[in-house]
Formats: C-alpha cells, structure tokens, sequence
C-alpha cells in the first residue's frame, strides 16, 4: 500500500511503498530544506510518524503550526 505526507514546506507530496521507505524519503527531503536555509535538521521516525497518523485521524486538521512564534503565547 503507497502512503503519502505532504511537505509542509513547499506541499509536495512524498509517497513511499510503507512507513520503512516513507521516512528516509521525509528525511531527505526536510533535511534538503534545511540546508537550504543554512541550518541542519532531519525530524526523526517518530516525528514523521506522528504526523502522518494525525492527519490520517484528521484529514483536514492542520498538521502543523502557523509559523508564527508566539503562537503558543509568550515564552516562560
């Protein structure tokens, strides 16, 4: 069975056979935004995992946060 995550990013899809092919894919991909960017970053497999069964529970739900800073109020 193919499932898939969409970047949130640059939303492209990334599909892989299962989880075991989709995570080094999602891996990839962020890391290559990142440094892009200048940074390092790879999410780890639980990370991905998470996400991926969020937006399978809630297909429509945001799977992410809005990008804003304080979108959780102000630091403690």
């Amino acid at each position: 069975m193919t499932i898939s995550i969409t970047c949130t990013n640059c939303h492209q899809e990334i599909t892989g056979q299962d989880e075991d092919d989709l995570v080094p894919r999602v891996q990839a991909h962020v890391a290559d935004h990142a440094r892009a960017q200048g940074h390092e970053h790879t999410p780890t497999r639980e990370q991905i995992l998470t996400r991926l069964r969020r937006r399978r529970a809630a297909p429509d739900a945001p799977s992410h946060g809005t990008g804003r800073r304080d979108e959780h109020g102000p630091p403690s």
